[in-house]
């Protein structure tokens, strides 16, 4: 509850500020998107307990009609990896390539460390996947993608530090619930290991929920994005 409360203090500090922001917004031709992203939910396929949150900065950056970049930092303070403290950074980034102005292909991806009192670890995935634009409830889009395992699976005198070899599938639906404020519900099932000795070694899915609440500094209206 207690970080229930944080998040829901953020967004009250940073709704005020719309009506302040969206003077300027029209008046400013970038196509840049900034935005302050906050995460809560469960990630147990690289290792965190529930309740987890997590934060950052996040950029959506339209090249032209056909492509555009994203990127995005995410720090959490508050994780619980099998009852120790520990923090982590992820970063991420992906393309898209608009077929339609409906749907488009994305290709990305995500590189995360994790801090633990005694050890740290670290471990990467690409992704592909497909982005799809509509205006059911409210403006938003829904973003299917497929992450792909890194790394070597035994340990031996060619694998020192095996990988947990997450991979699996996620789903994110998005909507702009005003101009400046996205929510969205992000599911998955990921397949993962989480030991590197080959005797220890546990090796299962497991499925992933989080909810994601955006704050965009510049907003372009209410419509689609």
């Amino acid at each position: 509850m207690r970080t229930i409360t944080k998040i829901a203090l953020v967004f009250a500090v940073l709704l005020p500020w719309q009506k302040v922001l969206a003077q300027d917004s029209a008046a400013v031709a970038n196509p840049f998107r900034w935005m302050l992203d906050t995460k809560f939910g469960s990630e147990p396929a690289v290792g965190f307990n529930a309740p987890n949150t997590s934060f950052g900065p996040s950029i959506e950056y339209p090249l032209d009609s056909e492509v555009e970049l994203q990127g995005a930092v995410s720090f959490s303070p508050w994780r619980s990896v099998n009852d120790w403290q520990a923090h982590s950074i992820e970063i991420s980034g992906a393309g898209i390539g608009w077929i339609s102005t409906r749907w488009g292909v994305s290709l990305g991806f995500r590189h995360d460390w994790l801090w633990l009192p005694q050890s740290e670890r670290s471990g990467w995935n690409p992704s592909l996947g497909a982005v799809f634009r509509h205006e059911l409830y409210r403006p938003g889009r829904l973003y299917l993608t497929y992450l792909f395992p890194t790394g070597c699976n035994q340990l031996s005198t060619s694998c020192l530090t095996p990988s947990g070899r997450t991979q699996g599938f996620q789903a994110l639906e998005e909507i702009r619930l005003w101009s400046r404020v996205r929510v969205g519900l992000q599911g998955g099932l990921y397949h993962y290991c989480s030991s590197p000795s080959p005797d220890s070694r546990d090796c299962k899915f497991s499925p992933a929920g989080m909810v994601i609440m955006r704050f965009e500094f510049r907003s372009e209206g209410t419509g689609s994005y």
